[in-house]
């Protein structure tokens, strides 16, 4: 049973809005109202710009995948358009991950030859959600299935490559699984170039901090502050705002209000998702769904192999490598956790560079190089094994996540950890896995029947490293609440006017369970969202 600190923490809507101020820091995270008859503003709020340094019909805050479709939508639709991000460079966290759109009816799918319809993809959603399926908002289900495919056809369209679809056992029942190719990092240049060939002015380095409103609530326009300078820019937007900012994951603060300290320190995948957009969203009345949602820590792989999950399972398998006898060592060789426990994250936390390293032998490797066996997802096609989405063991040994050696002293030697410390480990836990009892973290299991590993140990080479691997937290599912337009919606769930929302800060109650579900989430609801906001008549 988890302990009182490791439970989600309960909390208000007001309490929500106080803990993102407390944690934006620079974040100016309220609106800025135009002046009605002097009654009707709030203490402190402050009238519209006497001059605006910036005008266009559509800004979209938040550069990426979901904000890059957005604003190529709005400029297709001929709207001027101007895109903030505040990173470096375009793509946010849709360019850092696996890459797979999970839709039906595209053009792809139809080359398959495949029979298939939105109500089957309804029910396979909301069934891979598990038990926050039946939370599910049916209807933003119903509408990414509906247009989820036309999506990634308008994508290829546009230049991107997309292979596939693929199959995804147990959570879909025809193929759908549709993968960016040769992985998540090649759209941004794609849509860049895209976007550009239309007008729209990019500002990077260039944070949206707070919206712009009438008196009556109508989204107006953008305060945004230049990361470099420092300098305030304020932007007015003809038609209307998309709100594409990302999640929260990347605000220790602000997650802080939902969970333990210790969890709340864990990184983010991507440290710009700071939460800002849905401060920004909220000072002006949004209402907030899934506040439960502030992200899980898990362990992830990091470079130079691909950033994946490579601890756990996949649904349809018996077992995974940690079932089949993997061990977690830390850079000194040693071992410093159950394993099987749920507290992997956070003991890796503690640990030198904070990483670890998964560690097995050519038994447990051969399993898993046998699909529908397979180590993890995996970007784009495996190399070695051709498969769509999923890595078995040599692919990822093709892209250096893997490492091999003939001996266990070869292997250390080969990742930069401690080989006396690697051996010794090894050797303890080959006597635990002969006596099936672990006295130092209690470990449960050694081995799986199914594998036929119990009592195995890491005994014959070659043999496996996977590293390092490193906690973090992914997909913050707190969201505004928003409607099959896209538009923000009010506690009351009336349309804020002039704003939208897509993406991780803007699916409302729109659960997306299973691999690339949040992908087609991303690019369908920003390029729909851009197109509303683009036909929207002007406010002035």
């Amino acid at each position: 049973m988890p302990s009182e600190n490791d439970r989600p923490k309960k909390i208000s809507r007001r309490e929500f809005v106080k803990g993102a101020a407390v944690g934006a820091g620079a974040l100016a995270g309220t609106s800025v109202l135009a002046s009605c008859a002097p009654a009707a503003a709030p203490s402190g709020s402050a009238e519209l710009p006497a001059k605006w340094d910036k005008e266009a019909d559509v800004v979209v805050v938040g550069g990426g995948g979901t904000g890059c479709a957005a604003a190529m939508s709005a400029a297709e639709a001929g709207a001027k358009v101007i895109l903030l991000e505040t990173a470096p460079g375009l793509g946010g966290e849709s360019s850092l991950c696996v890459g797979s759109i999970s839709a039906p009816l595209s053009s792809l799918q139809k080359e398959q030859g495949i029979s298939d319809t939105a109500e089957d993809y309804v029910e396979d959603v909301i069934h891979s959600a598990g038990a926050n399926g039946s939370r599910s908002d049916r209807t933003l289900v119903q509408f990414l299935g509906e247009n989820g495919g036309s999506t990634i056809d308008w994508l290829v369209g546009l230049g991107v490559e997309i292979r596939g679809p693929f199959e995804y056992p147990t959570h879909h029942r025809v193929n759908r699984m549709h993968m960016l190719y040769p992985n998540a990092s090649a759209w941004p240049k794609v849509l860049r170039s895209a976007m550009e060939g239309k007008g729209v002015e990019i500002l990077l380095e260039t944070k949206g901090v707070e919206l712009y409103t009438t008196c009556d609530n109508r989204v107006v326009g953008v305060k945004a502050v230049d990361q470099l300078s420092q300098e305030t820019i304020n932007i007015k937007a003809n038609k209307g705002v998309v709100l594409a900012a990302g999640d929260l994951t990347g605000n220790e603060e602000f997650k802080k209000r939902f969970t333990s300290p210790e969890n709340a320190a864990v990184p983010a995948a991507h440290a710009f998702n700071d939460g800002s957009g849905l401060q920004m969203g909220m000072a002006v009345g949004a209402d907030v769904t899934r506040l439960d949602s502030y992200g899980s820590p898990g362990l992830r792989a990091a470079a130079p192999g691909p950033n994946v999950s490579v601890t756990g399972k996949q649904a349809w398998m018996p077992y995974g490598m940690m079932d089949a006898g993997a061990i977690l060592v830390n850079k000194d060789g040693a071992r410093f956790v159950n394993e099987k426990g749920s507290g992997t994250a956070l003991a890796t936390m503690e640990q030198p560079d904070r990483s670890c390293y998964m560690i097995y032998d050519d038994v447990v490797a051969q399993i898993f190089n046998k699909y529908p066996m397979v180590v993890s997802s995996y970007p784009g096609i495996g190399e070695v094994s051709g498969q769509g989405g999923w890595g078995m063991v040599d692919d990822f040994i093709s892209r250096n996540g893997i490492k091999t050696g003939e001996t266990i002293e070869a292997l250390a030697g080969e990742m930069g950890i401690d080989p006396a410390g690697l051996k010794d480990a090894i050797e303890k836990w080959n006597g635990y896995a002969e006596e099936g009892e672990d006295p130092d973290f209690g470990r449960p299991t050694f081995g799986h029947p199914d594998a036929g590993t119990v009592g195995a140990g890491i005994k014959v080479g070659p043999f496996y490293c996977h590293g390092p691997i490193k906690p973090m937290i992914l997909l913050a599912d707190c969201s505004l609440a928003v409607n099959t337009s896209l538009q923000v919606l009010d506690p009351y769930g009336e349309p804020i006017p002039g704003l939208y929302a897509g993406g991780n800060m803007g699916h409302g109650m729109m659960i997306a369970g299973g691999h690339g579900t949040h992908m087609a989430w991303t690019f369908t609801s920003g390029r729909l969202a851009g197109e509303n906001a683009a036909a929207l008549e002007p406010w002035s």
